[in-house]
C-alpha cells in the first residue's frame, strides 16, 4: 500500500535581490520547502513533489516555478526527504499580490513508483497549501518641469502678467496602490521661512490641479481610479503607474520685485 503525505511551507519574499533593495519587486524570489514522508509499507522511487506555482491574489504568477532539489528521492517506507525549490517574481507578480495578507499562494502534491512499476500521487485532498505575504512598499517620485507658455515682452524671463505652467508628474515606484495622491508645493517660499507665517512668493488660489493619468503601468488604467476631475486629487494611483498635475500661474508685481 503505497502512501506520501506532504508539508510545503513558504518563505517570506526577498527584498534586497531585485533592482531595488528596499522593497519586494522583479526579481525578488519566494523560497518553498516541501517535506515529504514515505507513509506506506513499500518503497517508492523517484518521489518528487508537484507544483503548478504560485497564485497572487488569485492569479496565477507569470513565470515557472524554479527544479525541486534535490531532483528526485528513492524513500523506504518511514523515510522523509525535504526538498526545496524557488519562484522568482516578475513586476506583475509583485504589483498584483503586494500587500495583501497571504496573498501568494499555492497547493503541492507528491508523486512516487513501487519497485513493481505502481504509479502513486497524493490525492487532491492530503495537497498541502503555503501562502506568504510580499511586504508592502509605498513609494511615490515627482518631477517637476516650469514652462513660461506666455511672454509679453518676448525676452524669455517671467515679467508681470507673463504666464507659467508648472507640470509635476507623480510615480508610484511603490508596490502597491497609493490613494489621494496630489502635489504640496511651497511655491518659491524660502526655506528659511517655511513654518513661520510667510506668504510664498507664488500664490494662486486655484492650486495644482488638472491631474491625468499619463501612464497606466502593469495593471492597466482600470487599476487607477479618479473620482472627482480636475480636483487636484488622484484618489487611487497603481502601483508603476504615472499622474501628471499642472498649475496654471500669471506673474504678480511682487514676485518680479522679489526678482
Amino acid at each position: 500500500m503505497p502512501t506520501l503525505t506532504i508539508t510545503k511551507a513558504a518563505a517570506v519574499p526577498t527584498i534586497a535581490a531585485g533592482a531595488d533593495a528596499t522593497i519586494s519587486d522583479a526579481g525578488d524570489s519566494i523560497v518553498y520547502t516541501y517535506t515529504v514522508k514515505n507513509t506506506g509499507n513499500v518503497t517508492l522511487n523517484g518521489v518528487v513533489p508537484t507544483d503548478v506555482g504560485p497564485t497572487f491574489n488569485g492569479t496565477a504568477g507569470t513565470l515557472a516555478l524554479g527544479a525541486f532539489s534535490p531532483a528526485s528521492a528513492t524513500l523506504a517506507p518511514g523515510a522523509t526527504q525535504v526538498f526545496t525549490a524557488t519562484y522568482t517574481m516578475s513586476q506583475l507578480d509583485v504589483y498584483r499580490g503586494a500587500g495583501v495578507a497571504s496573498g501568494v499562494s499555492n497547493t503541492a502534491g507528491a508523486n512516487g513508483t513501487t519497485p513493481a512499476g505502481v504509479a502513486y500521487s497524493i490525492p487532491n485532498a492530503n495537497k498541502s497549501t503555503a501562502t506568504t505575504t510580499i511586504p508592502s512598499g509605498a513609494k511615490l517620485t515627482i518631477g517637476k518641469v516650469a514652462v513660461l507658455t506666455t511672454d509679453t515682452n518676448g525676452n524669455g524671463k517671467a515679467d508681470l502678467g507673463d504666464v507659467i505652467t508648472y507640470t509635476y508628474t507623480v510615480a508610484n515606484t511603490g508596490n502597491v496602490s497609493m490613494t489621494a495622491v496630489s502635489v504640496k508645493d511651497m511655491h518659491g517660499t524660502p526655506a528659511a521661512q517655511v513654518g513661520l507665517g510667510s506668504v510664498p512668493y507664488l500664490t494662486d488660489p486655484t492650486g495644482i490641479t488638472n491631474e491625468t493619468l499619463t501612464t497606466a503601468g502593469p495593471l492597466g488604467a482600470g487599476a487607477s481610479t479618479n473620482g472627482t476631475a480636475n480636483d487636484g486629487v488622484w484618489n487611487t494611483l497603481a502601483a508603476g503607474a504615472t499622474v501628471t498635475f499642472t498649475w496654471v500661474h500669471t506673474v504678480t508685481q511682487a514676485e518680479v520685485d522679489h526678482g
